[in-house]
């Protein structure tokens, strides 16, 4: 096996195990409950969904190398 080979599985195994961790982190259940905030001011929320529309395209991304990844070297999830 070469090394670029060798280096990508590790790569895709690593970001495989990084999603994974969201599974298992969401199934743990919380038991410190603190005081929910409800009310943002309206830059509070328009940075929060600026924010998250740039996360959601990173996880896209990333996501969407992982499957190029593994279709490349006929792996399976």
């Amino acid at each position: 096996m070469n090394t670029k080979k060798l280096i990508l599985k590790i790569w895709m195994i690593g970001t495989l195990m990084f999603f994974a961790s969201f599974v298992v982190n969401a199934q743990v259940p919380q038991n410190n409950q603190s005081a929910v905030k409800a009310d943002f001011k309206d830059e509070e929320i328009e940075k929060f969904v600026e924010v998250n529309t740039v996360v959601i395209e990173v996880q896209k991304k990333a996501q969407d190398e992982a499957m190029v990844i593994i279709k490349e070297n006929d792996l399976d999830l």
